[in-house]
């Protein structure tokens, strides 16, 4: 059951380009949810960019502005 879920942290994959989300759910289960970011690029439209995000995956929803955080702050990293 999805809504049972608690997103418990945000991982970044630098190469190739992503987000890894670890939930855990009302009874212990961890679970993780890779999430590519090919399209990333120096001038992507972050914004947008979790947008999309939170269309393929209605779980993302609630926690919109910590993975805006953590793409932003990471996205410069990727592209040194």
């Amino acid at each position: 059951m999805e809504d049972g879920r608690k997103l418990e942290k945000i991982m970044v994959r630098y190469f190739p380009p992503g987000i890894i989300l670890e939930f855990k759910d009302y009874d212990g289960y961890v679970d993780n949810k890779s999430i590519d970011l090919l399209n990333l690029s120096e001038n992507s439209d972050i914004p947008y960019l979790v947008q999309q995000i939170n269309q393929k995956e209605p779980l993302t929803i609630k926690y919109k502005s910590k993975i805006q955080k953590v793409i932003e702050s990471n996205s410069n990293k990727i592209f040194i």
